[in-house]
């Protein structure tokens, strides 16, 4: 699995016969029809199967009413309704044949600087309450 960076995520193929795909901000539509922006290969594998919306750092997938429907960590989705994408998500189109199965990678966000004061403040507090030994097992592991 490949992990994305700034504000791309990665597309990456169950087969391995592929490389990942990057995305950016804007609407991908997934299908067997060559003019897709992504093809895929795969019985009951439409010609504009599903499509996949990046847009304000969330990645969504809308199946486009199809016969083989699309599935996301198993889960059928119901045609035309947009679902959020967490990464590791797995996404299956039609059978779920290895070309047409494929895993989300979402970038990890920055640290904001908020995110450090509040950890340092928890840091602190855990440490007022914790044992000597466990500040110390803390101090070693640089936490």
């Amino acid at each position: 699995m490949v992990f994305a960076t700034g504000s791309e995520f990665s597309l990456t193929p169950k087969s391995g016969s592929r490389s990942p795909i990057t995305l950016k901000q804007g609407s991908f539509v997934l299908g067997s029809s060559q003019s897709t922006d992504i093809e895929v290969i795969g019985a009951k594998i439409a010609g504009e199967h599903s499509r996949i919306d990046v847009k304000s750092g969330r990645v969504f997938i809308t199946d486009l009413d199809t016969e083989g429907g699309t599935f996301v960590d198993e889960n059928k989705l119901f045609p035309g309704v947009a679902y959020i994408l967490g990464s590791g998500s797995e996404i299956r189109l039609g059978d779920g044949s290895p070309d047409a199965s494929f895993t989300i990678q979402l970038p990890v966000p920055p640290v904001s600087m908020m995110d450090e004061l509040l950890m340092s403040s928890f840091k602190q507090q855990f440490q007022i309450s914790a044992s000597n030994e466990v500040n110390k097992m803390l101090d070693e592991e640089g936490i």
